[in-house]
């Protein structure tokens, strides 16, 4: 199993500029990438990057190897995982014109770490998502995300 977080240019139009891979063990991938456009200044407010700060970081397409290299046939944990496929899947058609094509069994965490915190929402009728504590780092969040999973194993 791995766990994989994905820090963006913003809600509006995503494209990747951090992405982390990390198992329980050890940090598998964990780079800054050049969205070449923009950042929303809301997601700088969150993660401090910005267009320079990304300047000389590889483009998504300069990663894609090594990210499927990671990714395949593992089990893969993220938080929001339509929000991380989204970002993925538009990455992939704008650099090769094809959606992601791997044997990568993806699971999202959000619903059972919502039904653990117990927050009820009377109003949607579920379990309210939390946010994923720390710093807005893509590494970091996957280590917040793997301490969160082993507390909801334990218990």
């Amino acid at each position: 199993m791995c766990v994989i977080n994905i820090q963006t240019t913003g809600l509006h139009h995503p494209r990747a500029i951090h992405i982390a891979v990390c198992t329980p063990d050890r940090v598998l991938l964990n780079t800054l990438i050049n969205p070449r456009q923009q950042v929303e200044p809301a997601a700088t407010r969150l993660h401090h990057h910005t267009h320079h700060t990304l300047r000389n970081a590889p483009a998504f397409g300069d990663v894609l190897p090594h990210l499927t290299d990671t990714l395949q046939g593992r089990r893969c944990v993220t938080y929001n995982l339509p929000f991380t496929q989204q970002v993925l899947q538009h990455e992939l058609v704008r650099i090769s014109g094809r959606l992601w094509r791997s044997s990568t069994e993806w699971a999202d965490a959000m619903r059972p770490v919502a039904h653990w915190a117990g927050l009820w929402s009377a109003r949607h009728r579920t379990y309210r998502n939390q946010r994923l504590q720390g710093p807005h780092e893509a590494r970091s969040k996957c280590e917040t995300l793997m301490h969160r999973l082993n507390q909801l194993s334990t218990e």
